[in-house]
């Protein structure tokens, strides 16, 4: 694992601003975060996921080390006569991932197509437009523990979707409290894609036995905080890795863009 030094930033936030990174590592999967977790150097040093940069203001030099998540590949993990269940890298783009469903013969995702940013961004932002959001098309994600190193997967309630939020945006106040802000990085995320989604987003009636999609409430948030830990044998530490965010881990401002400041 190589830790890149005074990494100029421009080139990675859509608003194109003039920053640097003081260290930067790019992540291609789980034994690059392992690499840094197992280096003194960097194992407690604050981090900053960074995806595709689209829901991030830099107000100066990034100080914590950025994890630019790169994380590749795309494949159908699962089909039956109604669905199909599509797995893509945390550092896919959006767009190109929806193009590449709809050019595999599975429908249901183009309504988000255009929306910027990565496949790892977009469960955090809970990403929607014309009528869907990603919580409608979701089935899992895999993530790694930014301290610890383990890898764990969540589903959509575990997710705790909400309009334009999640658990990601969300950090942890107690050892019963479910955020992970700041605390894990997502390495791959499933979806459900459908030739009846289509119908289920211009409300028409569904036949019976299609494969349901998530139904995670838009609530679920303030219900599932206080209780669903993580089991146990995936804890994530109740301690924030980092307090810099963006797409990835972002916490939110009053217009819903993240922040990072130096």
């Amino acid at each position: 694992m190589i830790v890149e030094h005074n990494v100029p930033l421009q080139q990675h936030n859509s608003f194109g601003i003039v920053a640097r990174a003081q260290h930067l590592a790019r992540i291609s999967g789980e034994a690059d975060v392992a690499a840094l977790l197992a280096d003194a150097q960097w194992r407690d040093a604050p981090k900053f996921v960074l995806g595709g940069g689209s829901n991030i203001v830099l107000t100066g030099d990034v100080k914590p080390l950025v994890l630019k998540v790169e994380i590749k590949g795309r494949r159908l993990v699962e089909q039956t006569p109604r669905a199909w269940v599509l797995e893509a890298g945390a550092g896919e783009n959006w767009h190109d991932t929806v193009r590449w469903a709809l050019d595999q013969g599975c429908p249901g995702l183009e309504n988000m197509a255009m929306i910027p940013g990565t496949v790892g961004g977009a469960p955090v932002q809970n990403i929607g437009a014309y009528g869907v959001e990603l919580q409608d098309r979701f089935d899992s994600l895999d993530a790694i523990d930014l301290e610890t190193g383990r890898s764990f997967t969540l589903d959509a309630a575990q997710c705790a979707f909400g309009y334009r939020d999640s658990v990601f945006k969300h950090t942890a106040n107690g050892a019963n409290d479910f955020g992970l802000a700041g605390r894990a990085a997502t390495t791959v995320a499933r979806l459900t894609a459908s030739p009846w989604a289509r119908r289920r987003s211009a409300g028409r009636r569904v036949p019976a036995g299609t494969t349901p999609v998530s139904t995670a409430p838009r609530s679920a948030w303030a219900r599932r905080r206080a209780s669903d830990p993580l089991p146990a044998a995936d804890q994530s530490p109740s301690t924030p890795a980092t307090t810099a965010t963006d797409t990835e881990t972002g916490v939110p401002t009053a217009s819903g863009a993240a922040i990072a400041t130096p």
